[in-house]
């Protein structure tokens, strides 16, 4: 998948999740990107679109306790993860 430079960095903020516990809130994925929160939302729902990452609610913590919502990777976005590790 052809991705833009914010979606490259933006992508990043999965690096190191496991495939069945890697949903991120925004604010997480501004953290372990270091962009901003307003430009993660727009980019990771841009992301979304292009089938890369999917909408997941009603998300859980590992002790069981309710975390809201965010975003997780698609198999495809899991391979464009795995491509942009390389290049850095």
């Amino acid at each position: 998948m052809r991705l833009t430079e914010l979606e490259r960095t933006a992508i990043m903020a999965w690096q190191d999740t496991q495939d069945d516990f890697d949903v991120l809130s925004f604010d997480a994925i501004a953290d372990r990107s270091a962009l901003p929160r307003k430009m993660v939302r727009r980019t990771v729902r841009a992301m979304a679109r292009k089938g890369v990452t999917r909408y997941v609610r009603g998300c859980w913590t590992e002790d069981g306790e309710p975390a809201g919502s965010g975003y997780g990777l698609t198999p495809i976005g899991r391979l464009d993860l795995l491509i942009e590790a390389k290049r850095a």
